[in-house]
């Protein structure tokens, strides 16, 4: 059965909702006939910006599609942070026994289903209900009876006089000898001794040296020169790597003649240097945006013999971090090899997925997404590509094939070799 199941999963995996979203998590609830909770943050963070959008996945999952008579009412209940799920248990203590028994029997663990939301900064942090995912019109009515019917609910109200709607939590636990929860906890409290993190002195706090551009071995600073633009190259690569700090070439002036000195002027910015430039009706204001308008930058100027920096300015409106450079695109970039080889796991049908953690391995890879390898096997530009080749090549084949008396001329331009016409005279139609 289990086979039957991945092989179906297999066959739909390159389709829509490839991806772990919202309506897994709703089948999986529907499955177990048990409700699922989602808790984490309001909203999604990414590398450079805070609030980048909706965390949609966030909410109460219940089992709408079977009957009510044959489901399970306490929730699990999942963390949902830094793109990973991590199950939530009731810790066991003495304050919650020591409660059992002075309040009385009945007293149990609640889960408020309730949340702090700070998207109004207007009026600021408001309490507001977690959003229950995938219910008709009519169930949206009446929606307190709905989880009133999956849920056990119960309200309390807070000091400040707030009613908070929470629901009760499974207090069963696994038998002693096949809980492994409690088990990697006694060991880690028995072999793993607390430690004070080290402080590496070496490298400045918050990269506030950094951004002035005075790391040892790397620094920069205005009337520095250089005898060869790849003497600049390798210093500002040396730099990148201590600090962080991506640059990008913002706009240049080559010379005419040959010369290792390579440009008459040239300006280097920050990779989130820019503004933003939205085409949106503002109706998603929390968006990503590459650029961010910072104005660090460099800018190197020919003396005839030597190439001077006459502006620099090092200074970031975000944060640098080493740590952040292998989510930037130059950095993920994929040699010849690597591409071969995902075009042959594709060939296999092997799972993007799956080829994006065989990659990482084989190539030693820091970092790459599933977007990258679909690029690469989505991949066509208009100045002969491969797949572009490989398509003409074909269609030559076939038709010579059909018609072997058949005329074929290709022309190619030679200033882009490009391809230019096909020009095909065939007796078949």
């Amino acid at each position: 059965e289990w086979n039957k199941i991945i092989e179906e999963i297999q066959a739909v995996a390159d389709q829509s909702c490839v991806f772990l979203q919202s309506c897994h998590i709703f089948g999986l609830a529907n499955m177990l006939r048990r409700p699922v909770i989602i808790l984490g943050l309001e909203y999604i963070n990414t590398v450079n910006e805070q609030q980048a959008q909706l965390n949609d996945l966030v909410g109460i999952y219940l089992p709408l599609l079977t009957t009510t008579k044959n489901t399970h009412h306490h929730p699990i209940v999942l963390s949902y942070c830094h793109n990973h799920f991590t199950p939530l248990v009731i810790s066991e203590n003495e304050s919650l026994s020591s409660l059992k028994s002075a309040v009385s029997s009945a007293a149990r663990p609640l889960l408020p289903l309730s949340f702090w939301s700070c998207s109004n900064e207007s009026t600021g942090s408001v309490l507001v209900n977690l959003p229950v995912h995938y219910t008709n019109y009519l169930e949206e009515l009446n929606i307190i009876n709905l989880l009133k019917k999956h849920l056990n609910i119960e309200d309390i109200i807070t000091d400040e006089g707030l009613l908070v709607r929470c629901c009760s939590l499974s207090e069963e636990r696994l038998p002693e000898d096949v809980n492994l929860l409690d088990k990697y906890v006694d060991y880690l409290q028995e072999n793993i001794q607390p430690e004070s993190p080290e402080v590496d002195s070496s490298k400045p706090d918050d990269l506030d040296v950094a951004l002035d551009g005075v790391l040892d071995g790397c620094s920069f600073k205005l009337g520095d020169v250089f005898k060869t633009f790849m003497d600049f190259k390798q210093k500002l690569d040396d730099y990148s790597k201590e600090t962080g700090a991506m640059f990008r070439t913002k706009d240049s002036l080559k010379l005419k003649e040959a010369s290792d000195l390579v440009y008459k002027r040239i300006d280097f910015q920050c990779c989130h240097g820019g503004k933003i430039r939205s085409r949106s009706a503002g109706i998603r204001p929390q968006q990503h945006h590459m650029a961010l308008n910072c104005q660090a930058k460099i800018r190197l100027y020919n003396t005839g013999e030597q190439l001077k920096i006459t502006i620099i300015d090092l200074k970031h409106n975000h944060k640098v971090d080493q740590a952040n450079m292998k989510f930037y695109a130059r950095n993920r970039r994929l040699d010849d090899s690597a591409i071969e080889l995902i075009k042959n796991y594709d060939q296999h049908k092997v799972p993007r997925s799956i080829i994006r953690n065989l990659i990482m391995d084989e190539k030693n890879i820091k970092f790459n997404t599933v977007k990258d390898i679909a690029n690469v096997l989505n991949k066509t530009t208009s100045n002969n590509s491969p797949s572009q080749n490989t398509a003409v090549r074909d269609l030559l084949n076939e038709i010579k094939l059909a018609d072997p008396t058949a005329t074929v001329e290709v022309n190619v331009s030679e200033r882009t070799n490009a391809l230019e016409m096909i020009f095909i005279a065939s007796k078949k139609q």
